[in-house]
C-alpha cells in the first residue's frame, strides 16, 4: 500500500511540475513514450491499480510525466459514480 501511495504521490508531483510547462517542446528522434502502471490496491478507486505516460527525451533534457484519472474522494456520492464510471 505505502508504494502505491508513493506512486500517486510521485505521479501528481511529476505532473504538476509539467503544467508549468508554457512553452511546446519539440521532441528529438531519441524522445521515448512510457507507460507507468502502479499494482492494484484494496480500495474501491484503485482495484485495477493507476497508469500515467511519461515522455522522456535525453537529448534536450526533458522528462515529464502526465497523469490521468484523478478525482475529488470527498465528492458526493464517489463510490456510486466511481461504478458508473462518471469521475
Amino acid at each position: 500500500m505505502r508504494k502505491f501511495n508513493l506512486c500517486i504521490f510521485l505521479f501528481c508531483l511529476w505532473s504538476g511540475l509539467a503544467s508549468a510547462q508554457t512553452e511546446p517542446v519539440q521532441l528529438s528522434d531519441s524522445a521515448i513514450v512510457s507507460l507507468l502502471t502502479c499494482t492494484p490496491a484494496n480500495e474501491v478507486y484503485s482495484l485495477y491499480g493507476h497508469t500515467a505516460i511519461r515522455i522522456y527525451d535525453p537529448a534536450i533534457r526533458f522528462d515529464v510525466v502526465f497523469n490521468y484519472g484523478m478525482f475529488d474522494f470527498s465528492a458526493p456520492n464517489f463510490i456510486y459514480r466511481f461504478a458508473r464510471g462518471e469521475t
